[in-house]
């Protein structure tokens, strides 16, 4: 997990605390693939997003 996700890495040990490995697997999945449909799109329409978007407060305890 953390070689893969980097910085999504705090979020996802707190995901699997609490949830367990498939659900935290799920939405790191899940968030991964938003992401990437969310910066294609945003390249589409000459919007650039930033790679840590959202992550600030998603990490907060």
């Amino acid at each position: 997990m953390k070689e893969t996700y980097g910085n999504l890495t705090v979020i996802a040990d707190d995901l699997q605390m609490l949830t367990g490995r498939n659900l935290c697997i799920s939405y790191v999945e899940f968030v991964i693939q938003f992401t990437f449909v969310e910066s294609i799109e945003g390249q589409s329409k000459g919007i650039h997003h930033s790679p840590g978007e959202g992550q600030t407060t998603a990490s907060v305890r």
